[in-house]
Protein backbone atom coordinates (compact mmCIF):
# COMPACT_ATOMS: atom_id res chain seq x y z
CA UNK A 1 0.00 0.00 0.00
CA UNK A 2 3.10 2.39 0.86
CA UNK A 3 4.85 1.62 -2.52
CA UNK A 4 1.22 2.29 -4.44
CA UNK A 5 1.43 5.87 -2.66
CA UNK A 6 -1.03 5.47 0.29
CA UNK A 7 -0.58 7.23 3.09
CA UNK A 8 0.94 5.36 6.33
CA UNK A 9 -2.20 6.04 8.37
CA UNK A 10 -4.66 4.98 5.66
CA UNK A 11 -2.81 2.06 5.00
CA UNK A 12 -3.25 1.28 9.09
CA UNK A 13 -6.95 1.71 8.74
CA UNK A 14 -7.22 -0.67 6.10
CA UNK A 15 -4.90 -3.47 8.14
CA UNK A 16 -7.42 -2.42 10.72
CA UNK A 17 -10.83 -4.63 9.14
CA UNK A 18 -8.71 -7.86 9.44
CA UNK A 19 -10.96 -10.60 11.29
CA UNK A 20 -8.07 -11.25 13.12
CA UNK A 21 -8.58 -9.74 16.84
CA UNK A 22 -5.13 -10.10 17.95
CA UNK A 23 -4.01 -7.97 15.15
CA UNK A 24 -7.17 -5.92 14.70
CA UNK A 25 -6.11 -4.59 18.48
CA UNK A 26 -2.37 -3.89 17.65
CA UNK A 27 -3.39 -1.90 14.73
CA UNK A 28 -5.70 0.71 16.23
CA UNK A 29 -3.36 1.00 19.00
CA UNK A 30 -0.53 1.64 16.45
CA UNK A 31 -2.87 4.21 14.75
CA UNK A 32 -3.43 5.95 17.85
CA UNK A 33 -0.16 6.32 18.84
CA UNK A 34 0.95 8.21 15.50
CA UNK A 35 -2.37 10.16 15.48
CA UNK A 36 -0.80 11.43 19.13
CA UNK A 37 2.78 12.34 17.75
CA UNK A 38 4.71 9.22 17.63
CA UNK A 39 6.49 8.04 15.16
CA UNK A 40 5.94 4.48 13.35
CA UNK A 41 9.09 2.93 14.68
CA UNK A 42 8.25 4.32 18.57
CA UNK A 43 4.63 3.25 18.64
CA UNK A 44 6.02 -0.39 17.07
CA UNK A 45 8.23 -0.41 19.83
CA UNK A 46 5.58 -1.06 22.44
CA UNK A 47 5.12 -4.54 21.11
CA UNK A 48 8.35 -6.04 21.29
CA UNK A 49 6.82 -9.18 21.36
CA UNK A 50 5.40 -8.79 17.77
CA UNK A 51 8.00 -6.34 16.19
CA UNK A 52 11.82 -6.89 17.67
CA UNK A 53 14.76 -5.28 17.46
CA UNK A 54 15.92 -5.62 14.18
CA UNK A 55 11.93 -4.86 12.17
CA UNK A 56 11.73 -1.48 14.73
CA UNK A 57 15.52 -0.27 13.93
CA UNK A 58 14.73 -0.76 9.80
CA UNK A 59 11.68 1.26 10.19
CA UNK A 60 13.81 3.94 11.89
CA UNK A 61 16.10 4.09 9.35
CA UNK A 62 13.35 3.33 6.63
CA UNK A 63 11.50 6.96 8.63
CA UNK A 64 15.03 8.81 8.30
CA UNK A 65 15.55 8.21 4.69
CA UNK A 66 12.00 8.06 3.31
CA UNK A 67 12.33 4.59 2.32
CA UNK A 68 9.49 2.95 4.71
CA UNK A 69 7.77 0.35 1.82
CA UNK A 70 11.45 -0.66 0.57
CA UNK A 71 12.21 -1.47 4.37
CA UNK A 72 8.91 -3.21 4.69
CA UNK A 73 9.72 -5.57 1.70
CA UNK A 74 13.24 -6.00 2.65
CA UNK A 75 11.84 -7.25 6.35
CA UNK A 76 8.72 -9.59 4.45
CA UNK A 77 11.26 -11.11 2.42
CA UNK A 78 13.56 -11.71 5.95
CA UNK A 79 10.22 -13.47 7.75
CA UNK A 80 9.56 -15.45 4.69
CA UNK A 81 12.87 -17.03 4.21
CA UNK A 82 13.46 -17.72 8.36
CA UNK A 83 10.18 -19.39 8.48
CA UNK A 84 10.44 -21.36 5.72
CA UNK A 85 14.11 -22.80 7.19
CA UNK A 86 12.41 -22.74 10.83
CA UNK A 87 9.24 -24.79 9.17
CA UNK A 88 11.96 -27.33 8.02
CA UNK A 89 13.42 -27.77 10.80
CA UNK A 90 10.44 -28.61 12.84
CA UNK A 91 9.40 -30.79 10.28
CA UNK A 92 12.88 -32.50 10.13
CA UNK A 93 12.68 -32.95 14.04
CA UNK A 94 9.02 -34.52 14.25
CA UNK A 95 9.40 -37.96 12.77
CA UNK A 96 12.34 -39.11 15.31
CA UNK A 97 9.83 -37.83 18.30
CA UNK A 98 7.49 -39.56 17.19
CA UNK A 99 9.76 -42.46 17.13
CA UNK A 100 11.01 -41.83 20.64
CA UNK A 101 7.37 -41.52 22.36
CA UNK A 102 6.46 -44.86 20.35
CA UNK A 103 9.42 -46.28 21.24
CA UNK A 104 8.63 -45.11 25.36
CA UNK A 105 5.11 -46.53 24.86
CA UNK A 106 6.66 -49.65 23.94
CA UNK A 107 9.01 -50.13 26.68
CA UNK A 108 6.59 -49.01 29.39
CA UNK A 109 3.99 -51.19 27.88
CA UNK A 110 6.25 -54.50 27.32
CA UNK A 111 7.82 -53.75 31.34
CA UNK A 112 4.49 -53.39 33.14
CA UNK A 113 2.79 -56.23 30.77
CA UNK A 114 4.39 -58.35 28.77
CA UNK A 115 7.50 -59.44 30.58
CA UNK A 116 5.93 -59.86 33.86
CA UNK A 117 3.54 -62.28 31.89
CA UNK A 118 6.10 -64.32 30.60
CA UNK A 119 7.67 -63.99 34.12
CA UNK A 120 5.47 -65.83 35.77
CA UNK A 121 5.66 -68.48 33.42
CA UNK A 122 8.94 -69.14 33.41
CA UNK A 123 9.12 -69.14 37.26
CA UNK A 124 6.07 -72.14 36.97
CA UNK A 125 8.59 -73.89 35.31
CA UNK A 126 11.28 -73.97 37.58
CA UNK A 127 14.11 -73.94 35.46
CA UNK A 128 17.31 -71.82 35.76
CA UNK A 129 16.62 -68.76 32.80
CA UNK A 130 19.40 -67.83 30.22
CA UNK A 131 21.90 -64.73 30.52
CA UNK A 132 20.04 -62.48 28.42
CA UNK A 133 16.79 -63.10 29.61
CA UNK A 134 17.65 -62.73 33.47
CA UNK A 135 19.31 -59.17 32.51
CA UNK A 136 16.38 -58.08 30.29
CA UNK A 137 13.63 -59.44 33.44
CA UNK A 138 16.56 -56.52 35.87
CA UNK A 139 15.95 -54.11 33.26
CA UNK A 140 12.78 -54.34 32.85
CA UNK A 141 12.25 -53.95 37.10
CA UNK A 142 13.93 -50.57 36.82
CA UNK A 143 12.56 -49.06 33.41
CA UNK A 144 9.83 -47.83 35.08
CA UNK A 145 11.45 -46.39 37.80
CA UNK A 146 14.14 -44.86 35.71
CA UNK A 147 11.50 -43.45 32.92
CA UNK A 148 9.30 -41.89 35.17
CA UNK A 149 12.31 -40.31 37.36
CA UNK A 150 13.52 -39.16 34.12
CA UNK A 151 10.48 -37.44 33.14
CA UNK A 152 9.62 -36.14 36.82
CA UNK A 153 13.61 -34.57 36.58
CA UNK A 154 12.74 -33.38 33.24
CA UNK A 155 9.69 -31.68 34.40
CA UNK A 156 10.91 -30.51 37.54
CA UNK A 157 14.08 -28.64 35.29
CA UNK A 158 11.07 -27.27 33.60
CA UNK A 159 9.71 -25.54 36.69
CA UNK A 160 12.85 -24.09 37.91
CA UNK A 161 13.69 -22.73 34.66
CA UNK A 162 10.42 -20.91 34.55
CA UNK A 163 10.67 -19.77 38.12
CA UNK A 164 14.05 -19.03 38.78
CA UNK A 165 16.06 -16.81 36.21
CA UNK A 166 19.57 -18.96 37.10
CA UNK A 167 18.51 -22.03 36.37
CA UNK A 168 17.05 -20.69 33.59
CA UNK A 169 20.87 -19.41 32.29
CA UNK A 170 22.77 -22.58 33.46
CA UNK A 171 20.49 -24.97 31.40
CA UNK A 172 20.69 -22.67 28.55
CA UNK A 173 24.53 -22.79 28.60
CA UNK A 174 24.52 -26.50 29.24
CA UNK A 175 22.43 -27.09 25.86
CA UNK A 176 23.68 -24.46 23.63
CA UNK A 177 27.31 -25.91 24.94
CA UNK A 178 26.37 -29.51 24.23
CA UNK A 179 24.60 -29.17 20.97
CA UNK A 180 28.62 -28.32 19.95
CA UNK A 181 29.38 -31.78 21.11
CA UNK A 182 27.21 -33.83 18.83
CA UNK A 183 28.99 -33.40 14.73
CA UNK A 184 25.63 -33.76 12.91
CA UNK A 185 23.66 -31.38 14.85
CA UNK A 186 26.53 -28.98 15.34
CA UNK A 187 27.10 -29.00 11.89
CA UNK A 188 23.29 -27.98 11.59
CA UNK A 189 23.31 -25.16 13.76
CA UNK A 190 26.60 -23.07 12.59
CA UNK A 191 25.20 -23.20 9.14
CA UNK A 192 21.72 -21.78 10.37
CA UNK A 193 23.44 -19.27 12.61
CA UNK A 194 25.88 -18.36 9.81
CA UNK A 195 22.91 -17.65 7.35
CA UNK A 196 20.86 -15.82 10.57
CA UNK A 197 23.87 -13.42 10.72
CA UNK A 198 24.86 -12.70 7.11
CA UNK A 199 21.46 -12.18 6.16
CA UNK A 200 20.67 -10.12 9.09
CA UNK A 201 23.73 -8.27 9.02
CA UNK A 202 23.22 -7.67 5.31
CA UNK A 203 19.82 -6.26 5.69
CA UNK A 204 20.87 -4.11 8.09
CA UNK A 205 23.94 -2.64 6.17
CA UNK A 206 21.87 -2.74 2.78
CA UNK A 207 19.48 -0.24 4.94
CA UNK A 208 22.20 2.23 5.94
CA UNK A 209 22.48 0.63 9.30
CA UNK A 210 26.22 1.12 10.63
CA UNK A 211 28.64 -1.73 11.27
CA UNK A 212 28.33 -2.21 14.89
CA UNK A 213 25.17 -1.43 15.46
CA UNK A 214 24.22 -4.02 12.89
CA UNK A 215 25.97 -6.56 14.67
CA UNK A 216 24.52 -5.38 17.80
CA UNK A 217 21.31 -6.06 16.12
CA UNK A 218 22.39 -9.08 15.01
CA UNK A 219 22.94 -10.97 18.49
CA UNK A 220 19.40 -10.67 19.56
CA UNK A 221 18.49 -12.93 16.63
CA UNK A 222 20.99 -15.81 17.69
CA UNK A 223 19.32 -17.80 20.60
CA UNK A 224 22.73 -20.00 21.21
CA UNK A 225 24.72 -18.56 24.32
CA UNK A 226 28.35 -18.92 22.72
CA UNK A 227 27.56 -17.44 19.37
CA UNK A 228 26.09 -14.19 20.88
CA UNK A 229 29.24 -14.02 23.32
CA UNK A 230 31.33 -14.34 20.06
CA UNK A 231 29.50 -11.79 18.64
CA UNK A 232 29.66 -9.26 21.20
CA UNK A 233 33.72 -9.91 21.52
CA UNK A 234 33.67 -9.30 17.68
CA UNK A 235 32.74 -5.88 18.50
CA UNK A 236 34.87 -5.58 21.34
CA UNK A 237 37.61 -6.17 18.98
CA UNK A 238 36.72 -3.48 16.73
CA UNK A 239 36.27 -0.88 19.09
CA UNK A 240 40.15 -1.94 19.66
CA UNK A 241 40.92 -0.97 16.21
CA UNK A 242 39.99 -4.47 14.60
CA UNK A 243 38.61 -4.92 11.21
CA UNK A 244 35.34 -7.10 10.80
CA UNK A 245 37.36 -9.94 9.41
CA UNK A 246 39.85 -9.63 11.48
CA UNK A 247 37.67 -9.73 14.77
CA UNK A 248 35.78 -12.89 12.84
CA UNK A 249 39.24 -14.86 12.79
CA UNK A 250 39.09 -14.72 16.63
CA UNK A 251 36.10 -16.56 16.91
CA UNK A 252 35.86 -20.45 16.91
CA UNK A 253 32.44 -21.15 15.91
CA UNK A 254 32.67 -18.78 12.62
CA UNK A 255 32.99 -19.98 9.46
CA UNK A 256 36.53 -19.50 8.29
CA UNK A 257 34.47 -19.27 4.27
CA UNK A 258 32.26 -16.44 5.96
CA UNK A 259 35.52 -14.38 7.22
CA UNK A 260 36.92 -14.82 3.74
CA UNK A 261 34.05 -13.48 2.12
CA UNK A 262 33.88 -10.55 5.05
CA UNK A 263 37.36 -9.56 3.76
CA UNK A 264 36.69 -9.60 0.27
CA UNK A 265 33.79 -7.55 0.72
CA UNK A 266 35.80 -5.34 2.77
CA UNK A 267 38.39 -4.97 0.17
CA UNK A 268 36.01 -4.26 -2.64
CA UNK A 269 33.84 -2.07 -0.34
CA UNK A 270 30.67 -4.26 -0.89
CA UNK A 271 30.26 -5.74 2.17
CA UNK A 272 26.39 -5.92 2.50
CA UNK A 273 25.92 -7.15 -1.24
CA UNK A 274 28.97 -10.20 0.08
CA UNK A 275 26.89 -10.77 3.02
CA UNK A 276 23.91 -11.46 0.81
CA UNK A 277 25.62 -14.12 -1.23
CA UNK A 278 27.28 -15.95 1.38
CA UNK A 279 24.00 -15.94 3.06
CA UNK A 280 22.42 -17.84 -0.37
CA UNK A 281 25.04 -19.75 0.26
CA UNK A 282 24.34 -20.79 3.51
CA UNK A 283 20.91 -20.95 2.93
CA UNK A 284 21.16 -24.22 0.06
CA UNK A 285 23.55 -25.62 2.60
CA UNK A 286 21.12 -25.34 5.08
CA UNK A 287 18.59 -27.45 2.61
CA UNK A 288 21.06 -29.41 1.72
CA UNK A 289 21.74 -30.62 5.65
CA UNK A 290 17.89 -30.71 6.19
CA UNK A 291 17.31 -33.09 3.35
CA UNK A 292 20.05 -34.79 4.44
CA UNK A 293 19.02 -35.53 7.94
CA UNK A 294 15.62 -36.52 7.10
CA UNK A 295 16.68 -39.13 4.39
CA UNK A 296 18.69 -40.53 7.18
CA UNK A 297 16.12 -40.66 10.23
CA UNK A 298 14.18 -43.43 8.93
CA UNK A 299 17.05 -45.89 8.24
CA UNK A 300 18.31 -44.76 11.73
CA UNK A 301 14.95 -44.95 13.83
CA UNK A 302 14.60 -48.94 12.48
CA UNK A 303 17.88 -49.58 13.36
CA UNK A 304 17.53 -48.09 16.88
CA UNK A 305 13.65 -50.55 17.16
CA UNK A 306 16.06 -53.53 15.85
CA UNK A 307 18.78 -52.70 18.45
CA UNK A 308 15.88 -52.42 21.35
CA UNK A 309 13.46 -54.73 20.28
CA UNK A 310 15.41 -57.98 18.53
CA UNK A 311 17.24 -58.73 22.27
CA UNK A 312 13.93 -58.80 24.12
CA UNK A 313 12.87 -61.05 21.46
CA UNK A 314 15.68 -63.30 21.96
CA UNK A 315 15.79 -63.29 25.53
CA UNK A 316 11.99 -64.76 25.78
CA UNK A 317 12.04 -67.19 23.21
CA UNK A 318 15.30 -69.05 24.13
CA UNK A 319 12.99 -70.05 27.55
CA UNK A 320 10.54 -70.74 25.33
CA UNK A 321 12.37 -73.13 23.10
CA UNK A 322 14.27 -75.18 25.99
CA UNK A 323 10.33 -74.99 27.87
CA UNK A 324 9.24 -76.90 24.36
CA UNK A 325 12.64 -78.87 24.21
CA UNK A 326 12.06 -80.24 27.42
CA UNK A 327 8.57 -81.01 27.11
CA UNK A 328 9.26 -82.83 23.88
CA UNK A 329 11.61 -84.71 25.08
CA UNK A 330 9.71 -85.73 28.06
CA UNK A 331 7.05 -87.15 25.37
Amino acid sequence: MLASGMTLLKSLKILSKTKNKKLKYIVNKLTEDIQSGSTFSEALAKFPRQFDYTFVSLISIGETSGTISSVLLDIVESKDKKEKINKKLKGAAIYPMIIGVILLLMLMLGSLFFIPAFRKMFSDQNFELPLITRIIFAVADKLPLIIGGSIALVVGIKTLMLTNKSVKLFVKRYTDKLAFKIPVIKGLLVTSYMYNFSFTVALMLKNGIRLKDALALSEKTINNLYIKHEINEMIALMIQGMSFSEAMEKQPHFDDILGNIVLTGEESGQLHFSLSQIAKYYSDELDKSIDFISEMVQPVSIILIGIIIVPVVIGIYLPIFAVSSGATSGV
